[in-house]
């Protein structure tokens, strides 16, 4: 009996002495095998695309860009295109051989196009009033309309020639009927055969022309301002209306005067294109 139980114990011990060292040596592989199991892993991670970059919050905010010139203002003004100008002006008049003189205020107004960078062809209207000694000069409205080849002597200076008509338009002057007699006895109209005297009132047209010279400063892409010296001069028929018709013909009865005037005016005035 006591053999046995030594036997059992012996064997039991043995058993459990196998079992421990199995474990044992099951632990070791598997210290030994994590290492080669954790570097493919660690590889296919480290290998892995790259996640995308997060993308910026949308926003309704717009940029405010401001566009530069192409080209510069004055380089801008040289090229063909419409043109528009508005000034005043002011006119003094000298007549010639006994013609009344008189001088005033106006504006004028001038249309048309830059042909290229050296020349542009206006159309100048031209209106007023002209005023002279009392009784003695020039009281009314003048008007004139020129067409003017406009010459341009670099980005400032320019030169203009005008040709059209002028007249004037006047009513009660004060200055005197010299010939009365002459005027009552007509029977039909009447050519004077010089300027002086002068008729006591005038309203007609006839042949202007005008030089100009100008100096212009370009106050932006649109817009110049200009300063100009011009020399004018005009010679117009006058007419002065009798108020009476000639009985055959019922044409009316006036008389006629040719008055010769030359002048100088300075004008200011501001260009758009």
């Amino acid at each position: 009996m006591a053999l046995t139980v030594a036997v059992t114990l012996a064997v039991t011990l043995a058993l459990v002495g196998l079992s421990a060292a199995s474990v044992e040596a099951a632990s070791a592989i598997a210290r030994a095998a994590a290492p080669a199991a954790i570097a493919p892993a660690m590889a296919a991670t480290a290998t892995a695309a790259p996640t995308a970059a997060p993308t910026a919050a949308p926003t309704d905010a717009k940029l405010f860009r401001v566009s530069l010139p192409t080209v510069a203002d004055r380089v801008g003004w040289r090229v063909g295109g419409f043109r528009v100008e508005i000034g005043v002006r002011y006119l003094w008049l000298t007549g010639l051989s006994d013609a009344p003189s008189g001088d005033g205020f106006g504006v004028v107004a001038r249309l048309g196009a830059r042909l290229d960078a050296d020349w542009s062809l206006l159309v100048g209207l031209a209106y007023g009033s002209v005023a002279g000694d009392p009784g003695v000069g020039l009281l009314g409205l003048r008007y004139a309309v020129t067409a003017e080849p406009v010459f341009h002597l670099g980005d400032h200076l320019s030169v203009a020639i005008g040709v059209g008509l002028a007249g004037f338009v006047e009513g009660g002057t004060g200055r005197p009927e010299v010939n009365a007699s002459q005027r009552d006895a007509l029977v039909a109209a009447l050519t004077l055969p010089s300027t002086g005297p002068p008729m006591p009132s005038c309203n007609g047209a006839g042949f202007a022309a005008l030089l100009r010279v100008g100096w212009s400063v370009v106050l932006g892409p649109m817009s110049v301002t200009s300063v100009d010296l011009q020399v004018d001069g005009q010679s117009s028929l006058c007419v002065d209306d009798t108020g009476r018709v000639e009985p055959d013909t019922a044409s009316a009865i006036v008389r006629r005067q040719w008055w010769r005037h030359v002048g100088w005016s300075v004008g200011w005035s501001v260009g758009w294109r």
